[in-house]
């Protein structure tokens, strides 16, 4: 996974994630995060939509 992944390559590597969010405005921008649970922590992964391109913008890991 690079900073020029997408949404879907990021599925295709990790698979479904436990949860998927989204908040904002189509008007404005969109944040989606993908949140994957893997021993001893979470992975929460995420992307913002502006002006019709998503781009990935944060990893963070939390352990536990």
């Amino acid at each position: 996974i690079t900073w020029a992944s997408t949404i879907d390559d990021v599925k295709a590597a990790y698979g479904e994630p436990a949860s998927e969010g989204s908040s904002g405005s189509e008007d404005t921008f969109i944040n989606t995060t993908l949140t994957y649970n893997f021993d001893p922590g979470i992975v929460r992964i995420g992307f913002q939509t502006k002006d019709g391109e998503t781009k990935l913008n944060s990893v963070a890991f939390y352990c536990d």
